[in-house]
């Protein structure tokens, strides 16, 4: 019997589809890109234990974080399409951090922990032209949650928390900001490192492609280990 487990997990991971996958960071101890040659910079005291498909990083709020490299993204808005995802944990509700920076410039993705007081406990703010945040109080972040962001090239944004569709929006047309390509992209902090994250992140991945509930279902059902077929 616990063979046959074996093999249908095994079964499982090598047939899920992983088309659009860009980088994937299992913060395995280093941040090596399983998928990828897009490694990632872990900067002072990040840690690490036990996690469910390997180790994952600890964050203690002070100024460690995972710097990513600039090409993990293309131009995302409002030409193409990206999606993101990962595991992330808090030690506390009641502190503002970040858990993602995509191009901290004029333009660009914050994935933020904030206090109710600022309108949810998880935002996922879309700075172009026009500043525009989606938040929820439908998550625990004390618990261990799988994220995921889409936007699409219509500039339609939702936010996924364990699998199941929380909240989405549509960005105003006349926006007109793109998300390229730049140095300042981060896990575990702002840019130039604040906002840092006290808690831990796992098996993040960054896609360039617009994640389906299907697709968003099954990855959060299984880890990704590199060897699916795509």
């Amino acid at each position: 019997m616990r063979s046959q487990r074996r093999l249908y997990r095994q079964q499982a991971e090598e047939t899920l589809d992983i088309s659009g996958l860009q980088s994937y960071y299992k913060l395995n101890g280093n941040g090596d890109d399983s998928v990828g040659t897009n490694n990632a910079e872990i900067v002072n005291a990040v840690t690490y234990q036990a996690g469910s498909s390997g180790s994952e990083a600890i964050f203690n709020g002070s100024p460690s974080y995972v710097k990513l490299p600039a090409q993990i993204v293309g131009p995302v808005f409002p030409l193409s399409i990206v999606s993101f995802s990962g595991f992330i944990t808090t030690n506390s509700e009641a502190t503002i951090s970040r858990f993602l920076t995509l191009n901290g410039g004029v333009f660009g993705i914050y994935v933020s922990l904030r206090t109710n007081s600022d309108g949810g406990k998880l935002s996922i703010a879309i700075n172009t032209s026009i500043n525009t945040t989606l938040t929820t109080n439908n998550i625990t972040l004390t618990n261990r949650n799988f994220i995921v962001v889409t936007i699409n090239k219509n500039g339609f944004v939702k936010l996924y928390i364990n699998g199941i569709l929380d909240v989405s929006m549509l960005l105003d047309s006349n926006t007109g900001g793109y998300i390229t390509p730049s140095p300042a992209n981060y896990l575990g902090a702002a840019r130039n490192g604040t906002l840092n994250l006290s808690g831990k992140m796992e098996d993040w991945g960054f896609w360039n492609v617009e994640l389906t509930q299907e697709r968003v279902t099954a990855i959060s059902n299984h880890q990704i280990s590199g060897n699916e077929l795509i």
